[in-house]
């Protein structure tokens, strides 16, 4: 019995420590401006109660006829009692949470009670967008994004952008690389997994952690910002990256905590019970085309959110209405190179058709 604690253990151990290997690995592999980097990392193995231990072996030196303050590194006190502590080395991102800065009201139009800064709103949600997208692209899902696990880094200022930061998602200890169900369980993983033509929480969208089996990756982050999907069972997928999304956009829309002051067993039926619109109502103050986009993201079925890139266009055909084209262009230049391209094509296609008028 005691050779099966100290093996089951021991197996404990080993899966923990592949866990937090795991993450390092991702993290070290993903290169984006809106993700914290990782530079390195290493795992210091411990002594869990040293306590215990010293006290153990003083009994055990004692019996060999030992003194009481000898320390003998043997035993099930040795064996059974390791912790173990990972060290991440990160890019620094001084100004915090994205969480401190809503709860400062940071998002909210100083000039206007009620409303947001909608350029802010729109500047840090492009951000955050252009995140996943990169991520959903490797086929990797982050599957724990919420407001503490968006950094700030301090920026410079500009007339179109007065933030003073640059927001990066960090925290991979939940994502999935969705290529790794392939090998833990023989099936294809699917690359459609969030777009619109995506399947339901029952397809083979959903990555596994090296390492471990498909049930035992079958958990989720922050239960405010976890799919319905996921509650009921479902896995991991680009669909419920892109409901995530949406509470985010609830929160810097409204400079409110989701779900304020229930606790985890209503919350938890509130959701299996009730669509998310109905739990987190949207103000009226807010840009109804920002509200409708919070709304498709928090489709009950997975398939009929949005993707993320789908996402990252509605935002840009918002900041055209919202800010105007020269402030939206000016601010974000990948709508400036995507409204480039289209005034070429259509310049092209009147050259061709008033050539072949001639």
């Amino acid at each position: 019995m005691q050779q099966q604690q100290q093996d089951e253990h021991e197996q404990q151990v080993a899966m923990e420590l592949a866990q937090h290997e795991y993450e390092s690995w991702l993290n070290a592999n993903l290169r984006h401006p809106n993700i914290v980097q990782l530079f390195t990392s290493f795992t210091v193995v411990l002594e869990e109660h040293p306590q215990q231990l010293l006290l153990a072996s003083s009994a055990a030196a004692a019996a060999a006829g030992g003194g009481a303050g000898g320390l003998v590194h043997e035993g099930a006190g040795w064996a059974g009692g390791l912790s173990w502590k990972t060290h991440l080395v990160m890019e620094f991102c001084e100004l915090g949470t994205m969480q401190c800065v809503l709860q400062r009201g940071g998002f909210m139009d100083p000039l206007a009670p009620g409303r947001c800064n909608v350029a802010w709103v729109l500047s840090t949600a492009k951000e955050l967008c252009a995140a996943l997208a990169y991520l959903h692209s490797m086929d990797v899902v982050h599957g724990d994004l919420k407001s503490s696990n968006v950094l700030l880094k301090a920026a410079g200022t500009s007339a179109w952008d007065s933030r003073g930061f640059v927001a990066k998602v960090s925290d991979f200890g939940l994502s999935r690389v969705m290529d790794a169900i392939s090998a833990a369980n023989g099936t294809a993983a699917s690359s459609s997994c969030g777009d619109a033509a995506a399947t339901a929480a029952g397809s083979p969208c959903a990555g596994v952690p090296l390492g471990q089996s498909r049930s035992q990756a079958q958990h989720f982050g922050a239960l405010s910002h976890a799919a319905p999907e996921l509650i009921r069972g479902g896995e991991l997928s680009k669909a419920s990256d892109v409901y995530s999304v949406g509470v985010l956009l609830w929160e810097l829309l409204t400079g409110q905590v989701p779900f304020y002051g229930m606790h985890p067993g209503q919350l938890l039926n509130a959701k299996l019970s009730h669509p998310t619109s109905q739990l987190l109502p949207l103000p009226e103050t807010a840009p109804p085309a920002l509200a409708s986009l919070c709304l498709a993201c928090w489709e009950e079925q997975p398939g009929r959110r949005p993707s993320m890139q789908g996402v990252i266009q509605q935002l840009n055909a918002l900041a055209l209405e919202l800010l105007g084209e020269e402030a939206a262009l000016l601010a974000f230049p990948d709508l400036a190179r995507q409204v480039l391209a289209q005034r070429r094509s259509a310049a092209a296609a009147a050259a061709a058709a008033a050539a072949g008028v001639q």
